[in-house]
């Protein structure tokens, strides 16, 4: 393929004014967003345009240099979607079920509620009389 990478990347964006935008999934709209601005904002940090001459310069002390560029949509508050929940459950006889409502999604919650859990039920315990 021919492409420029960041033009390839560039045709597959959300155009700024077709926001709100509803996506496939029948319970997510993307309320705003103006992924080309954000590309062009992170060319300009990332220096892109001047690039070639960092690299040659980096060339020329024996090192070697890239360059890349991922674009990705980060999921919040998921519209009428499931969301990360815990909550308690009481039996009959009284004992208590922490119960979690999420998997494992690269953001740590995996280890976090857990302790979350853990201090849940001592609070629970010294409130119980």
């Amino acid at each position: 393929m021919k492409i420029d990478r960041l033009e390839l990347r560039r045709r597959n964006f959300i155009p700024k004014d077709a926001f709100p935008y509803k996506t496939p999934h029948p319970h997510s709209v993307y309320d705003s967003g103006d992924p080309h601005g954000l590309l062009d904002e992170a060319l300009k940090q990332a220096e892109w345009k001047t690039f070639d001459a960092r690299r040659a310069q980096s060339r020329k002390r024996g090192k070697l240099r890239g360059i890349g560029c991922g674009v990705f949509i980060e999921p919040a508050g998921a519209g009428g979607a499931p969301k990360e929940e815990a909550m308690i459950k009481f039996g009959e006889s009284g004992q208590c079920v922490p119960v979690r409502a999420r998997g494992a999604f690269g953001q740590g919650a995996r280890d976090g509620i857990p302790g979350g859990r853990g201090e849940a039920l001592a609070w629970i315990r010294k409130a119980l009389p």
